[in-house]
């Protein structure tokens, strides 16, 4: 069964989101009231069961043409939970946020190696 569920509000981000024919979403593997969303504009986090979605910075599409989806949302640091962590991939770029503490997800530099 496919359902779509339109957010509340969207708390940032501009004009609002652009799904795409295939949108990733993700919930975290710690906290299972937040979920990532991949839509076409923007990464999207919501940490209330898809209430609110907040675009994270900076603004980039988690597929590529192929469709391939690379989203790791929640996990464990030096040993230690953290409903935090984001690995999303864009084309060949790899993203990573730690922490909420930094505001944005940067960009590691990480390539793809085939």
């Amino acid at each position: 069964m496919l359902q779509s569920v339109t957010p509340l509000a969207l708390t940032a981000g501009g004009g609002g989101y652009t799904a795409q024919f295939s949108s990733p979403i993700v919930v975290n593997n710690i906290t299972t009231t937040r979920i990532l969303f991949g839509f076409q504009d923007a990464l999207y986090e919501s940490t209330n069961q898809g209430q609110n979605i907040t675009a994270l910075a900076p603004a980039f599409a988690t597929n590529d043409g192929s469709i391939h989806h690379a989203l790791f949302y929640g996990g464990t640091t030096g040993g230690v939970t953290n409903p935090d962590l984001i690995y999303a991939r864009s084309g060949a770029t790899v993203y990573r946020r730690w922490s909420t503490r930094y505001g944005s997800i940067r960009d590691r530099g990480l390539t793809r190696s085939c």
